[in-house]
């Protein structure tokens, strides 16, 4: 990424959100990005606290509180007030670029189309249940269909990055690496897995790695054949805190969204187009 780019971070009031919003602010302020904040509010929230059995169920128990659309409306405006302020204070104290918008409808729906304009996506992994993790059904919804850099986060914030580039033959390889190349601090090696299909193309694989890094120093590790799981595996053995990982044919949604769902750090997702 080059300086004046613009980093979108999708922001509501879970402590997923806020995980992003300081990892979105951390690599706006190192790649020199403009952050913009995007809180949408959710139209299937206001339609069911329109219904006239509603309710609002409390954590200690008891019947709750009647809802309507316009208790709903002013929640939703003060969540939107009180984002922006923590969004405020995270940028002045980063110096840095930042806005807020605040959009209705469909979340995902919304999130693709305030995309424009943008580089790259931060959103908080969400879904974490005690016991088991996977991904929320916006974020899963983000990883597979977005034609464009998203980045999930996990809740576990990285004291120093280390950061971790899938690279094979799919087209978008070479783009997973000169975006971790960006991404990766410039005083530490940048990892790369190398994934072969057959082991007759790792020399050919880590010719070009050497090319595409140039005098950047790098820790090669090297995984032939295999499968997603294989590959999932590999992942976890190395404990990166951002995996930069490619759409590529060997790696379908499902077995990514596993991945995403069992990393503590950051999956950087890259599509063909870069």
């Amino acid at each position: 990424m080059n300086a004046g780019r613009r980093i979108l971070v999708a922001l509501d009031s879970s402590a997923g959100s806020r995980a992003a919003l300081r990892r979105a602010a951390e690599l706006a302020r190192r790649i020199d990005a403009e952050l913009t904040g995007l809180f949408v509010q959710d139209e299937n929230l206001l339609q069911l606290a329109a219904l006239p059995f509603a309710r609002e169920l409390s954590a200690s128990g008891g019947a709750g509180r009647a809802l309507s659309s316009d208790a709903m409306e002013r929640e939703l405006s003060c969540q939107a007030l009180l984002l922006e302020a923590e969004l405020e204070a995270v940028a002045v104290a980063l110096e840095l670029r930042w806005s807020f918008q605040t959009r209705r409808g469909q979340v995902a729906r919304e999130i693709l189309t305030a995309f424009a304009g943008h580089d790259l996506l931060a959103i908080g992994r969400a879904g974490m249940q005690p016991g088991y993790r996977r991904l929320g059904s916006t974020a899963r919804r983000l990883l597979s269909d977005a034609g464009f850099p998203v980045m999930l986060i996990g809740p576990v914030p990285a004291p120093a990055e280390n950061v971790l580039a899938v690279f094979d033959r799919s087209p978008a390889g070479e783009l997973v690496v000169r975006r971790a190349l960006e991404l990766a601090p410039p005083d530490q090696p940048l990892q790369v897995l190398v994934w072969a299909a057959r082991r007759a193309e790792l020399a050919s694989l880590e010719g070009r790695l050497a090319e595409l890094a140039g005098p950047r120093a790098l820790e090669i590790h090297e995984l032939v054949g295999g499968n997603g799981r294989d590959l999932t595996e590999k992942v976890m053995q190395n404990a990166p805190t951002l995996l930069v990982i490619g759409q590529s044919d060997r790696l379908d949604p499902a077995t990514l969204a596993t991945l995403a769902g069992r990393f503590d750090g950051a999956v950087l997702r890259i599509p063909v187009a870069g």
